[in-house]
């Protein structure tokens, strides 16, 4: 920085100006090996970074080899079923049509629990005039004034209506 006065030289800046630059003894060619030699030199923490990656891209190598070996394997797996279902559609096309398959006939059919939604839905559903004490307009006629419908079924998302069972 320069003083106000414009002439005065701090001391370093006095300093610097009486350096002068030696007149002989520049050897270019150790000059640009010298430099080359420092741009090839590496610091402690370039070498750490050097095997980090080497390290990330083996990892990296291992995963897609991993995940390309799981894929083909797959894939067989895949071919196989899909040989292996062909061949059963084959051999059930070439089959007699049999009986339909369902439940035995000589075993009457199992009663539902009577607190189970099913029961109790079809309970609701099978409601008879006798069982409300209701008579119940004959729907052939039509519906006449004040004549109540039987109640539906208990839906699923019907909250109000299971609550007042």
């Amino acid at each position: 920085m320069r003083q106000p006065d414009g002439d005065e030289l701090n001391d370093l800046e006095g300093r610097l100006r009486t350096w002068q630059p030696s007149a002989g003894g520049l050897d270019r060619e150790a000059m640009i090996f010298e430099a080359g030699r420092a741009s090839v030199r590496r610091s402690p923490s370039a070498a750490v970074d050097l095997r980090a990656w080497r390290l990330a891209t083996a990892a990296a190598v291992v995963l897609a080899a991993g995940l390309a070996m799981g894929w083909i394997r797959e894939h067989r797996h895949a071919r196989g079923m899909e040989q292996m279902l062909l061949a059963r559609a084959e051999a059930a096309a070439t089959l007699p049509a049999g009986p339909a398959i369902g439940p035995p006939t000589d075993e009457p059919p199992r009663p539902f629990d009577p607190s189970s939604y099913l029961a109790l839905a079809r309970e609701i559903q099978d409601v008879t005039p006798v069982k409300i004490g209701v008579e119940l307009p004959d729907v052939r006629q039509g519906n006449p004034a004040g004549a109540t419908a039987p109640p539906e079924a208990i839906r699923v998302r019907d909250l109000d209506r299971a609550l007042n069972l």
